[in-house]
């Protein structure tokens, strides 16, 4: 029998410190090894925490004894034995598209899908509303066919039927933006159908997945991972064919141990689902009462956000003792005083809604002469650009490569390369793009149509290259040359003493900082969806919540930065 525990946390009490407590304390109880856990994270970064975290205490164990520590998408497909080639791309949405639905687009032409279209976007609608080499005309357009696939996506991984509870759960409804015809548009409601019956029908007959696919098989065929404990990080976040999966999995071990705030659950469009732990049973639950974050003042400013929330855990803790400051201010010019006087040797987080938000405070920071730098992780940038250098210095010095070095180096080089060509007498330059891949290589690779599994420079100028080997060329398609994080990014923000970051909060989620500065107006779109679902304001809440519980000493709330509603008239 199943010993079930829930370990509720409220912003900065320390869950992820309670989670490592309880496998260090069943690994010394019980005589287990990593090797006996599953520890499902919500990213891959926070499965090397914990890994990292174990691993210090126990220095001799490898990397094989956590692999069981990852995200649940990964740990179903490693219980389906799934590699790259099995995942759908976006080359096979147009494919099943002009192929397929010919009875539902009058005009869906044939389609030959980009070069430059990566294989493996985790999120294949956005892949597909951001790809600039297609335009469908007629009835269809890039934006419909993204709608289609973010609706049929969390159709499945919310496992409903009904249209109108999916937007009065996740606020994504079958209208969408169309760039082209500038205006919203409706999607049928049989087209609708009709795509998602083909897309699923599709991924069976080839053989394909996507990312939700990977799950639905797990939990229809009743996959189980071999384990003694059962762990899941953020179980707030879990959608419900995810939380569905954790508890079929928690039947066939020892204890399964779950960590959540229902309170911080702000991943609401991708089908988050906070009621899902407020209403399940527990055998045991942990509440961590004491915040080590924040004092006093914050604690009861985040209470405002708390109190209109339909579904909240009602958890009550204690504040640091230490002081803190909470204050409001309205407009831009009270902006322009609070980021012009930051203090820059503390740690500060300015916080907004949305990237486009982000990208404005950007400029203002670079007006006012604050250094900063913006959440998304520069060093890991670095770190590919890094990677992709040494590969190809290996090559150059003709050495072999393997087929996942050269993966990586084809992934990251663009088809085409910008050159700068003299041709007139005068001396005139202009610019030309000069092709450096062969039609459809990168396609060919994803459908593992090439499958050498050692490589050299002049392997790769003959099967892959449509120009001779040049590694000025190769350097420029990687953006070493004409690439502002290089030349300008790398030397300013990627130092470790830059104290300010910009970015949403959607991205500082599980960070803190000695000051917050929190942006509180929120988009037109965002507005709309409040008018017109409850769902819509529970949600949003929560997002703000998670912004104003990210400062330590000094919070600091700001609107009317932009010509848009404040989430504070709801509160």
């Amino acid at each position: 029998m199943t010993y079930k525990v829930l370990i509720q946390g409220p912003p900065g009490t320390g869950k992820t410190h309670a989670l490592m407590g309880i496998i260090e304390n069943d690994m010394d109880q019980y005589g287990i090894t990593p090797h006996d856990i599953v520890m499902c994270t919500f990213t891959r970064s926070a499965a090397k925490v914990y890994a990292g975290r174990i691993r210090r205490k126990n220095p001799t164990l490898t990397d094989d004894a956590f692999f069981n520590f990852r995200t649940m998408h990964s740990m179903c497909a490693r219980l389906l034995k799934l590699k790259k080639h099995d995942f759908v791309n976006v080359s096979d949405v147009y494919r099943m598209v002009s192929t397929n639905m010919d009875d539902v687009f009058d005009d869906v032409p044939d389609v030959l899908p980009s070069d430059d279209t990566d294989g493996d976007d985790e999120d294949l609608a956005d892949a597909i509303d951001n790809d600039k080499t297609l335009e469908f005309t007629g009835m269809i357009s890039n934006q419909m066919l993204s709608q289609m696939i973010k609706i049929d996506n969390l159709m499945r991984i919310c496992m409903l039927d009904d249209y109108d509870e999916l937007y009065e759960r996740t606020g994504i409804s079958l209208t969408y933006y169309d760039r082209g015809l500038k205006s919203v548009q409706t999607i049928p409601y049989e087209d609708m159908i009709d795509f998602s019956d083909s897309w699923r029908e599709f991924m069976e007959m080839h053989e394909k997945y996507d990312y939700t696919r990977i799950l639905e098989e797990v939990y229809e065929e009743e996959i189980y991972p071999d384990a003694i404990i059962l762990l899941g990080d953020e179980g707030q976040d879990y959608s419900p064919l995810q939380y569905a999966i954790h508890n079929m999995w928690a039947e066939r071990v020892r204890k399964a141990y779950i960590g959540a705030d229902s309170n911080q659950a702000l991943y609401r469009f991708s089908g988050a689902d906070p009621t899902l732990i407020l209403n399940d049973y527990f055998d045991e639950r942990i509440e961590l009462t004491q915040t080590y974050r924040f004092g006093e003042n914050i604690l009861n400013n985040s209470k405002k956000y708390l109190a209109p929330m339909r579904y909240k855990a009602e958890v009550a803790y204690m504040p640091a003792s230490h002081k803190d400051y909470v204050s409001k201010f309205s407009g831009t010019d009270r902006l322009r005083d609070i980021l012009t006087n930051l203090n820059q040797e503390k740690q500060t987080l300015v916080l907004a809604r949305t990237n486009n938000m982000v990208a404005s405070l950007g400029k203002m920071l670079e007006k006012y002469s604050v250094k900063f730098d913006y959440l998304h992780n520069k060093k890991s940038e670095v770190a590919r650009y890094i990677e992709s250098y040494n590969i190809l210095a290996a090559l150059e010095r003709d050495e072999e490569i393997t087929l996942d070095d050269m993966l990586k180096l084809i992934k990251r080089m663009r088809a085409n390369v910008q050159i700068n060509d003299t041709t007139t007498l005068s001396g005139e330059t202009t610019k030309k793009k000069k092709p450096i891949l062969k039609m459809g290589v990168k396609k060919k690779l994803r459908d593992g149509t090439i499958k050498n599994d050692t490589w050299n420079k002049r392997l790769i100028e003959r099967m892959l290259m449509k120009t001779k080997w040049d590694p000025t060329l190769m350097m420029k398609s990687l953006g070493f040359y004409d690439s502002d994080f290089l030349r300008k990014v790398y030397p300013e923000h990627v130092e470790m003493d830059i104290k300010v970051k910009v970015g949403t909060i959607h991205r500082a989620k599980g960070m803190q900082a000695d000051t917050v500065v929190l942006i509180c107006d929120i988009p037109y779109p965002v507005q709309k969806a409040i008018a017109e679902s409850e769902a819509a304001l529970d949600a949003e809440l929560r997002v703000f919540y998670v912004g104003a519980t990210r400062a330590k000493f000094r919070l600091v709330e700001i609107d009317e930065v932009f010509p848009v509603d404040s989430i504070l008239r709801y509160i």
